[in-house]
């Protein structure tokens, strides 16, 4: 029998309701997530429900998975319709929290995806990749601009600094793959997805070359100018790093 747990989540508190009862309150950090683990588990909690919140979510998403809990993030759309159906207008952190606990005895969650957490930490690993790639092409954009010496050294240093951290974070990129040998395609997707394949349709889509395969005249609309200008920074970035 499966026990439903709802958790509403803040940006420092999770609002838990086991089964729609009671709601008790703990701290969004690894040692409120140690005492929501062992609440769970004195309630018999089968499985927790929760929204996606900005990302507040996702320390506690994992923290739970890997303690073996399973964890349906259910669209927010659907939760607020159900919630609304049920009659119910006001919105507070407790109502929350029952009704999601109610949403998941009514709507059961994906089966568990294997090695959830790992494939999430492979994920991670690309975002932060792609977000150093771009404050290396910005700090070298400024680099091109004549800055006084001073700010030059200073954009150097930093410029080191991101190498650096690109080759650690690139090395932790494999290790994990290594590791988990099974996440190997899903890495390769969110790749090309997040990398080459998102400029290469942003080039296509916006006639980016010609058909002769030379750079297009010079977009007029100060939106299309932008356009430009973030694929050319985009480029740069991917030819010197993939």
């Amino acid at each position: 029998m499966k026990v439903i747990a709802g958790m509403d989540v803040g940006k420092t508190s999770l609002d838990g309701s086991v089964s729609a009862g009671p709601v008790r309150r703990f701290e969004n950090t690894p040692a409120g997530f140690a005492v929501l683990g062992a609440w769970l588990t004195r309630q018999g909690a089968t499985e927790v429900v929760c929204e996606p919140t900005g990302g507040y979510e996702r320390a506690a998403v994992r923290w739970l998975q890997r303690t073996g809990v399973s964890v349906h993030v259910a669209h927010p759309n659907r939760v607020h319709s159900f919630v609304r159906a049920a009659g119910h207008q006001a919105k507070t952190d407790a109502l929350d929290a029952r009704m999601l606990a109610r949403y998941g005895a009514v709507f059961p969650g994906p089966r568990p995806v294997a090695k959830e957490a790992d494939r999430e930490e492979l994920q991670d690993l690309l975002r932060r990749r792609k977000q150093l790639v771009q404050q290396r092409v910005q700090e070298s954009q400024r680099l091109d601009k004549g800055p006084t010496e001073e700010a030059c050294t200073s954009i150097e240093r930093h410029l080191q600094w991101l190498d650096e951290e690109i080759a650690q974070v690139e090395e932790a990129h494999r290790a994990a793959v290594k590791n988990n040998g099974s996440l190997e395609c899903t890495g390769r997707r969110e790749t090309d997805r997040g990398d080459t394949g998102g400029v290469s349709a942003g080039v296509r889509a916006m006639g980016y070359f010609t058909t002769q395969g030379s750079r297009a005249s010079c977009p007029r609309s100060q939106t299309q100018r932008q356009h430009f200008q973030a694929l050319d920074l985009y480029i740069a970035s991917m030819s010197k790093y993939i």
